[in-house]
Parts: C-alpha cells; structure tokens; sequence
C-alpha cells in the first residue's frame, strides 16, 4: 500500500468515510495488517521531536524519524504510552496494547515548550489542552481501575465519561477528582497559585483533610493556605486553550503571574500597589509580550521596561 495514505491516516488528514475504508482494507489483509502495526510502531516506539516541515519522513519505508527538528513538543517515555498528540496540525495516534506488567509504573511525560500549547487525546477518549511549559505524566496503568495523572502547569480538559473509573489529577498544591467534565487547572510548582475552575458537570477538589464539590462557573482556590470557592461571571479566562489570552477585570498580580508562565519571563515590581489595579483586555497567544506590555502600560496604569536580554521586566 502506498505509503501516502499512512501519513494521511496517522496525520489526521482523512475523512470518516476514509478512514472506515481505510481500516476496512487493512483488516483484509494480514500483510497490510503488519505494516499498518509497524508503522504505528515506529511512531509508538519515537521519543524524537517532530516538525510540520519534517512530517513526512515517518513514511519513508518507516524509517527514523529525523532527530534534527524543531518548533515542536516533546515526548518522554513514549514507548508505551497511549495518547494522541494534536499540535501544529499534527495528530499522532499511539496505542496501550501490548503494555508489559513490569512496566506499569513506567512514567510518560508530555511537556509543552514555551510559547505553545500542545493537545493530547489519551486513550480513554479525554482530551486535555496543556498551556505553555506544563508537563502532564501517567503511568502504564492508566485507564486500569483509575485514570490518574500529574500535573505542573495549566491544563483544560475535556474527560470522558465512566462512572466506574474516576479521572484524577493531582498536582503539587491540591487534587481534582471526576467523572466526566470540563475543567481547567491552573497549578505551576514555581508559581505560589493554585486554581480550578469547573465549566460543565462536577468535580471534587482536595487538599489533605479539606474536600469541596464545585459546580459549574465555580472555581476552587487556595487563599493563605486554605481552599476557598468562589464564583465566576466569565469563561474568556479560559480561552487560552483555543489561542486567546483574555482578562477580564483581572488584578496585575493574576496577570504577571499567567504571563511569566506563558512567555518564561520574570517581572520586578517596583511599586507593589500597582499590583492592585485592574485591567480588561484580549490578546492572541501568539502576540509578542512586548506588544501585550504596551497594550496594558498604555492605561496610564504603570510603566515597564524590558531588560537587554528580554528576560526580566521592570514595573513602575
């Protein structure tokens, strides 16, 4: 079979109606059947990074995937994992099967570079959004009795419903438990912040002995080392994970801390009172913080200045 409509599988490119026939074809066949396992494999067995540019190599008689590729995301552990990596245009389809029992505990990582965001369908159907530089881990037994995963950094989820096998993640500062819903978690370990804030069903957070059930436009804080839960009036916060960096109201304190974790900046305040004031404003992901920075200073609110290395910015 022509290699081409591999990469057109595995890239996401084909329709339903040709991935039926497709697969209809494979199961036909048994040689079929050994390069469709081989080539998923290859792609399985990678812990390379991979590029647009570079995508169709994997369909070059499954051969290497090229190590020199950049703009990307990377992937740990991947041998046995089962997760779908959606970024840049590209879907990568990975499979459980065939999971060893001394490898249970074998750890796979995700991570998003800065500046992007990567999307990943694991293989219980859940969709998660990780935001720049957030890492999510499981181990081999997941989707076993439970689906477990850790998380540094910010993610959205979309999980699938099983009333018999909870979705957990757990963090540095708290754990979230569910069944089936959508919900951000927002939960860096080099940030002193720690959020959930739930859009559709219900979900159970916890820290130690303390436990709260949100409901949806609820979020779950931790204030001076208590979880506190508070309402919410507006989802565009949460837009990040469809490529908009909205705020609305939102103090400079909340902001810097999003921005040094999305743009891996530090900010210097000079004046702390400025970390009161408030600002509603939208912006594309992809803008330059610079831009960002004189969108907000031109409020008359403060003004900034970056150092020469653009990794340190001064508010005064």
């Amino acid at each position: 079979m022509d290699c081409e409509l591999f990469n057109k599988y595995f890239s996401g490119n084909m329709t339903e109606e040709e991935k039926a026939a497709f697969l209809l074809t494979v199961s036909k066949d048994e040689k079929l059947k050994k390069e469709f396992i081989a080539f998923k494999n290859t792609i399985a067995l990678t812990t390379y990074v991979f590029d647009t540019n570079n995508i169709s190599e994997i369909g070059n008689s499954h051969k290497t995937v090229d190590k020199q590729l950049r703009r990307s995301w990377v992937i740990s552990s991947l041998r046995y994992a089962a997760v779908a990596l959606i970024a840049v245009g590209i879907t990568l389809f990975l499979t459980l099967s065939s999971v060893l029992s001394d490898r249970q505990n074998e750890l796979t990582s995700i991570i998003a570079p800065v500046g992007q965001r990567t999307h990943l369908v694991l293989s219980d159907g859940t969709s998660v959004w990780l935001n720049s530089k957030s890492k999510l881990q499981f181990t081999n037994s997941f989707n076993e009795d439970k689906r477990c995963v850790y998380l540094d950094g910010e993610a959205y989820f979309e999980v699938a419903k099983n009333t018999k096998k909870p979705f957990v993640v757990t963090t540095s500062r708290g754990n979230v438990q569910v069944l089936g819903t959508k919900f951000n978690v927002f939960n860096y370990s080099d940030k002193p912040f720690f959020e959930t804030t739930l859009f559709q069903g219900s979900v159970e957070v916890y820290r130690g002995s303390e436990k709260m059930r949100l409901s949806p436009n609820e979020r779950a804080v931790i204030t001076d080392g208590k979880l506190l839960k508070q309402s919410i009036v507006s989802h565009e916060l949460q837009l990040w994970h469809e490529g908009v960096l909205a705020f609305e109201n939102q103090s400079l304190n909340d902001i810097i801390l999003r921005l040094e974790s999305y743009y891996d900046v530090k900010f210097v305040v000079q004046e702390q009172a400025h970390m009161q004031e408030r600002f509603t404003a939208k912006f594309y992901m992809d803008d330059d913080l610079g831009m960002i920075m004189n969108a907000l200073s031109n409020t008359g609110k403060f003004s900034y200045r970056e150092s020469v290395d653009g990794k340190v910015i001064y508010i005064w």
